[in-house]
């Protein structure tokens, strides 16, 4: 997968933590369609949407591995997106 862009250059419309995410970009939609899940021991991921099409993934670095609460775990304003 090739890196696309990342939180800095879109303009958030429902945050992560209220149980989504959703942001504009160059005019167009994009909506996570999962909860974020961790993927191995340094990344949270969650697949994402473009206008109803699938466009890729959405990454979270994590910031603390042993947090008792997961919405503790990544710094969720900052992400990545992958295409």
């Amino acid at each position: 997968m090739k890196h696309a862009f990342n939180n800095t250059q879109v303009e958030i419309i429902k945050d992560v933590t209220g149980n989504g995410l959703t942001f504009t970009k160059d005019g167009k939609t994009y909506t996570i369609t999962q909860q974020a899940y961790m993927w191995d021991s340094e990344t949270y991921r969650a697949q994402l949407e473009c206008e109803g099409e699938e466009f890729g993934i959405v990454v979270w670095d994590i910031i603390d591995i042993n947090c008792d609460d997961e919405s503790n775990a990544c710094d969720w304003d900052k992400f990545n997106v992958y295409q």
